[in-house]
């Protein structure tokens, strides 16, 4: 389970602290999957992803 959402989560949180902040605050509240979540938590933060 571990190594499935690694890319992802190195693609898309890893650029920046504030991006894994926003991700574990919505992380209760979020009613996607978790590919959703990390996407949405880069977006709202401006990370530049692949």
């Amino acid at each position: 389970m571990r190594t499935a959402p690694a890319p992802l989560v190195r693609g898309h949180l890893d650029p920046s602290p504030a991006a894994w902040v926003l991700a574990l605050r919505m992380l209760p509240e979020f009613s996607g999957s978790v590919a959703e979540l990390v996407r949405t938590a880069a977006a709202a933060t401006g990370v530049e992803t692949e």
